[in-house]
């Protein structure tokens, strides 16, 4: 994990390989196997609410699994990364490892909305529609990492 970095700062280089990690987002590297998010678009995040970070977190370690498991066929690649961190922080509930307040359900929902396609900074057919994002981490959520396994 590289974790926090300033996507804003010149000075500092940030890399996934040859390429520069992205300002106002975050991302799984497949080249060194690290998952990392840039300052800004946590703190923006998190205005909207306090469990923002889980799901961001939680979506690009979905993308860690997906790419470490390349004999299963997952589907479209964005939206099992949703799949699997609802999968991820629902099961992390029920096993007492993470705790959720009543409001947290519609607020993954509302962040997911947010951070569809319809994004300013996201590409038509990148991370799928506001719906799929949402219905993709409450399959994962509903059935765990079995629900995210297959076809979309």
């Amino acid at each position: 994990m590289v974790g926090l970095y300033d996507g804003t700062d010149s000075t500092t280089e940030h890399f996934c390989g040859p390429d520069p990690l992205p300002v106002d987002n975050a991302q799984y590297c497949y080249v060194d196997n690290s998952v990392s998010w840039d300052q800004s678009f946590m703190q923006d995040g998190y205005t909207t609410g306090k469990y923002w970070v889980y799901m961001v977190i939680a979506h690009e370690w979905g993308h860690a699994v997906v790419e470490q498991n390349p004999e299963i066929e997952w589907g479209e690649p964005e939206l099992q990364a949703d799949c699997l961190a609802g999968a991820a922080l629902y099961g992390g509930a029920t096993d007492g490892l993470i705790a959720f307040g009543p409001d947290a359900t519609k607020e993954f929902a509302t962040d997911l909305s947010q951070i569809g396609d319809e994004a300013s900074w996201s590409e038509t057919n990148d991370h799928g529609d506001s719906l799929q994002r949402v219905n993709f981490f409450s399959l994962g959520k509903e059935y765990g990492v079995n629900g995210c396994l297959g076809d979309d």
